[in-house]
């Protein structure tokens, strides 16, 4: 009966908390809930018969069972962290046995993406290769045709030469 009524969850509640947290006091009327208070009462630290000498201010304010201690609040990112004393999360045997998957997971996805991507662009640049090869051939003729010729300041040069400037730009 002790190891049930003391038997914490992942937010380090036992049930003697969630009894006086929903003030569910019925649970407390058995003669072994009874013996399991007094016995926390009567325990090796000295509560002198009061509330006050069992339980510090500290104790109060900070490890109240409804409060979650912020890690980042006590160890801030400008101070230097000693992760000696940070406890593990009691999940954390979960995230690290599931974020692998997660990892495999979204590379699968990204590496899907990046290679419909790639295939888009490379679609595109293969459709517009027989226009872009038309195009440069075009524009390789006209320029050969103007420098065969020698005479650069005749009109047909200059034609030539406009003619090729308008087709570039």
């Amino acid at each position: 009966m002790k190891h049930l009524l003391l038997e914490k969850d992942f937010e380090h509640r036992d049930a003697l908390d969630l009894i006086t947290r929903f003030q569910i006091t019925e649970f407390l009327e058995s003669q072994y809930a009874e013996n399991v208070v007094k016995e926390i009462w009567r325990s090796l630290y000295a509560t002198q018969d009061s509330i006050f000498s069992a339980s510090t201010n500290h104790m109060l304010t900070w490890k109240y069972w409804n409060f979650i201690r912020d890690v980042e609040a006590d160890q801030s990112f400008l101070k230097l962290k000693d992760v000696s004393k940070i406890e593990p999360h009691p999940m954390q045997f979960t995230v690290w046995r599931n974020s692998p998957k997660a990892r495999v997971l979204i590379e699968f996805v990204v590496t899907v993406v990046f290679a419909a991507v790639v295939h888009v662009m490379v679609q595109n640049i293969m459709t517009l290769q027989p226009v872009l090869t038309s195009e440069m051939t075009t524009y390789v003729q006209m320029r050969d045709a103007l420098l065969a010729r020698t005479d650069t300041t005749s009109t047909s040069y200059k034609a030539a030469q406009t003619a090729l400037n308008t087709y570039y730009s």
